[in-house]
């Protein structure tokens, strides 16, 4: 099946608002691209306890203020593309256990090995 190439503007869209979120002052425990096979796309997925703590819905009105503003350089990810989880959720646990020992930046191939069932991901930061 044809799987979408992440591209380097998604890649620096991703880092200005994960920028943004630090300067907002919210918490960011881990921020990835992951390959949905569901969805044929990739997903921006931001941990946070915010989530937890504001809810989603809350921190998901923050983002849409935060990709809607008009200073700083562009951040062109669509709010649909983004998902919150908490850091107690389990898929986070998944990609974290197969980032392990790596670098911010790296793409981590699923499989048996990886344990994150038939998804790659590009790491920004794991915790």
């Amino acid at each position: 099946m044809y799987r979408k190439v992440l591209v380097e503007t998604e890649i620096r869209s991703g880092e200005r608002l994960l920028d943004q979120l630090d300067l907002a002052k919210i918490p960011v425990t881990a921020a990835f691209w992951l390959y949905a096979d569901d969805a044929a796309e990739w997903r921006l997925v931001i941990v946070s306890p915010s989530v937890e703590t504001l809810g989603p819905r809350q921190l998901y009105a923050l983002l849409g203020v935060i990709l809607m503003s008009p200073s700083g350089a562009q951040i062109s990810i669509p709010l649909e593309r983004i998902f919150l989880l908490s850091p107690h959720d389990n898929r986070y646990q998944q990609v974290r256990m197969a980032a392990l020992g790596a670098g911010a930046g790296l793409l981590v191939t699923s499989g048996p090995a990886r344990n994150v069932s038939g998804e790659d991901a590009y790491i920004y930061r794991v915790a």
